[in-house]
């Protein structure tokens, strides 16, 4: 599914940054309470970069048929930076990780040269985020926990292949 900003592809639910007819800056869908999906994404090319916005949690089946979609979307390049919006989100199990991490090798080929920032703002998710990144130490994918979104784009643009 495209959100509603013409010109703005975004799979999965509505995109946040897209003002509704009142302009509250909130995409329709929320305006009457949030039915879509517990994942979705949006590509920039221009940025260019990739959100994974959470909503709730999604089962592991659920991140995977998203960033299945990610890579298969004509907009996305190999080396587009993700940042991984999870302050909505509850804490990860270990498994669900562990099983995040064997995609991303998996897929390693087509993730080449990009950049992961993760956002969230509860400890337990905080903590949940640093066990992903230590499990993901030899992954040659940077991974980055963050509390404060822009200090997670800030390390996106400023750790960008030159």
């Amino acid at each position: 599914m495209r959100g509603a900003c013409p010109g703005r592809p975004f799979v999965g639910g509505h995109d946040p940054s897209c003002p509704d007819a009142e302009g509250s800056g909130v995409g329709a869908e929320a305006a009457i309470g949030w039915l879509g999906p517990r994942l979705s994404y949006f590509i920039d090319p221009a940025a260019p970069l990739v959100r994974l916005l959470y909503h709730g949690a999604p089962s592991f089946e659920e991140w995977q048929q998203t960033m299945e979609a990610v890579l298969a979307d004509p907009a996305y390049r190999p080396g587009f930076p993700f940042l991984v919006d999870r302050r909505f989100d509850e804490p990860a199990s270990p498994e669900y990780v562990r099983r995040v991490i064997r995609f991303l090798w998996l897929h390693v080929a087509k993730l080449a040269g990009s950049r992961w920032a993760i956002v969230t703002w509860t400890p337990a998710s905080y903590g949940m985020a640093r066990v992903k990144k230590a499990m993901a130490f030899d992954l040659p994918l940077p991974i980055e926990v963050f509390k404060d979104l822009e200090q997670a784009e800030r390390w996106l643009r400023e750790t960008a292949p030159r």
